[in-house]
């Protein structure tokens, strides 16, 4: 952690005073920039593209124990905690789910339409018996509707 602060910290200020404020040796601290990075941490980079990539697919709204199972369905072995100490690092949290709210009130005084087919769902002839459903569908772009008629 030091090495690493006294990288950034090196255009403002001079390695050398860096070094002395920190107590780090001139040796070491070169020694660590010469250093490759290991290999434990070309995988963190590799993992945190992947999971910053999951989190943005999902709206932002996946936490560590659905993104391990995303990461676990592509093949990537990993272990949840990983996946949370990598996503603590990005700055990344799940937001908290959306609550639904009723897109219809229903009347308690309002009558049913009586059940005309009484699960008879053959038909003798085309056109004799029709059902029909709707569905509210919330997408990225709003609520879509969705009607369907099948005539039985």
């Amino acid at each position: 952690m030091k090495f690493q602060f006294i990288a950034e910290q090196s255009q403002q200020y001079s390695i050398t005073l860096l070094r002395k404020a920190l107590e780090v040796s001139e040796s070491g601290y070169y020694a660590w920039k010469g250093r490759k990075a290991s290999q434990h941490c070309r995988e963190d980079a590799k993992l945190a593209a992947e999971i910053q990539q999951i989190f943005l697919d999902h709206r932002q709204v996946y936490g560590s124990p659905r993104i391990h199972a995303v990461l676990k369905g592509r093949g990537l072995a990993c272990s949840r905690k990983r996946v949370a100490r990598l996503m603590h690092q990005l700055g990344l949290s799940a937001g908290p789910k959306r609550s639904r709210k009723p897109t219809t009130k229903s009347d308690p005084r309002a009558r049913f339409a009586p059940n005309q087919l009484n699960r008879e769902f053959t038909a003798e002839q085309p056109n004799s018996k029709w059902v029909s459903d709707t569905k509210a569908v919330e997408t990225a772009e709003g609520w879509l509707y969705l009607a369907v008629i099948l005539d039985l």
